[in-house]
């Protein structure tokens, strides 16, 4: 389904009259990309690792209905607009999605030390994607 309705939007971008390469960013920004493995970066070209070590990369798999899930509670029609404000400042809807796992993730340290006795404070949080809040 995902992969049809990309190709769906990336022919209309282009019949509208916009180049190959402009009709792939808006398809970029809009849609999510998933991958079920970790990527073998030993094996890839210089150009490839880059996209692959960027905020651009796939998204985990584990991901998929969490993203379903936010895009959803943020679909109504004041929110879309804001949304698509917002997705229009990152180069694609997965760096888009992990800027806000970023912010959640601030969030929750920023709690988390107000409930801690400042011990450890060196200490790194680590995010599980059932944590994540949307």
């Amino acid at each position: 389904m995902d992969y049809g309705c990309r190709r769906m939007t990336l022919a209309d971008f282009h019949n509208k009259e916009l180049s190959y390469e402009e009709s792939l960013k808006k398809v970029i920004q809009l849609f999510p990309v998933y991958s079920e493995e970790q990527s073998d970066l030993s094996s890839m070209t210089v150009g490839d690792k880059k996209y692959h070590l960027s905020k651009d990369r796939p998204l985990p798999i584990e991901l998929h209905d969490k993203v379903d899930i936010y895009i959803k509670n943020n679909s109504d029609p004041a929110n879309q607009l804001i949304m698509k404000k917002e997705i229009e400042e990152y180069s694609s809807f997965n760096s888009f999605i992990r800027e806000k796992i970023e912010i959640e993730s601030q969030k929750m340290n920023l709690n988390n030390e107000d409930v801690d006795s400042g011990e450890n404070e060196d200490e790194e949080i680590e995010i599980k994607i059932e944590d994540i809040p949307f």
